[in-house]
């Protein structure tokens, strides 16, 4: 859960990197069916645990942008730009499991 990780970042938690999977999720999952609603989510848990309301509201216009971007090139048969921006520019990598 996406804001009780903000909460423990606040309190002073340390962090550390797992080099493993911990979870995988579909990509037609609930969270990528309603991606507004998550979107939106996550920005006011930004914004309730005190992080910036100006550059909150800006990250969430940013990926509504990057969101509806990826969904028209993929409606007029651009799709292989995205993935070509998720293998070479993308700090995250999508992998496709169903290979």
């Amino acid at each position: 859960d996406y804001e009780i990780l903000l909460r423990f970042y606040k309190k002073g938690v340390d962090f550390c990197r797992i080099d493993k999977i911990l979870s995988n999720m579909r990509a037609s999952g609930l969270s990528d069916k309603n991606w507004f609603l998550a979107l939106k989510e996550s920005k006011n848990a930004k914004i309730s645990n005190g992080s910036n309301f100006f550059i909150s509201y800006f990250y969430f216009y940013y990926q509504v942008f990057r969101k509806k971007t990826s969904q028209i090139l993929k409606k007029i048969g651009l799709g292989k730009i995205i993935i070509v921006y998720r293998r070479y520019f993308s700090v995250m990598k999508k992998v496709n499991i169903l290979k």
